[in-house]
């Protein structure tokens, strides 16, 4: 009786591991190039073997928005489009590029791979995401 009642009291509090666990979101945080964004693409696929009902977020702004972007000829431009393009159709997760950035680079939309969204700040997102949708915020 005692263990039933502790059993109880631990389900109740969330000390319990039988007590389903909360739908994990995090937002990767590109704004520094190439490397950055290597290290966030191998996180994200770390991260959903872990855990596939995950939703992640990636938002890339000033130099971050490098690796989103169709470069003709460019073997690294390729890989990249591959890795996105494969984590987009898990559904899980969702690519951001800074429309600031964009537009103070002189950088066309068009450039981007297909389905990056485009957001109207990238820092405004970043804060917005884990203020209002409780994302866990991490820099690769």
């Amino acid at each position: 009786m005692i263990l039933g009642a502790l059993l109880c009291v631990g389900l109740a509090l969330g000390l319990c591991p039988l007590q389903a666990a909360a739908q994990t979101r995090a937002l990767y945080h590109v704004g520094e190039g190439d490397e950055q964004a290597k290290r966030a693409l191998l996180f994200i696929n770390n991260h959903l073997q872990s855990d596939p009902a995950a939703e992640i977020a990636l938002v890339a702004h000033a130099d971050g928005v490098q690796f989103l972007l169709h470069k003709a000829g460019s073997e690294t431009s390729a890989d990249f489009a591959k890795a996105v393009s494969a984590l987009l159709k898990t559904g899980r997760v969702k690519f951001m590029a800074c429309g600031i950035t964009l537009a103070n680079r002189g950088i066309d939309a068009k450039n981007l791979f297909e389905g990056v969204a485009v957001v109207r700040s990238g820092v405004l997102t970043l804060a917005d995401l884990q203020n209002s949708r409780q994302f866990a915020y991490i820099r690769p």
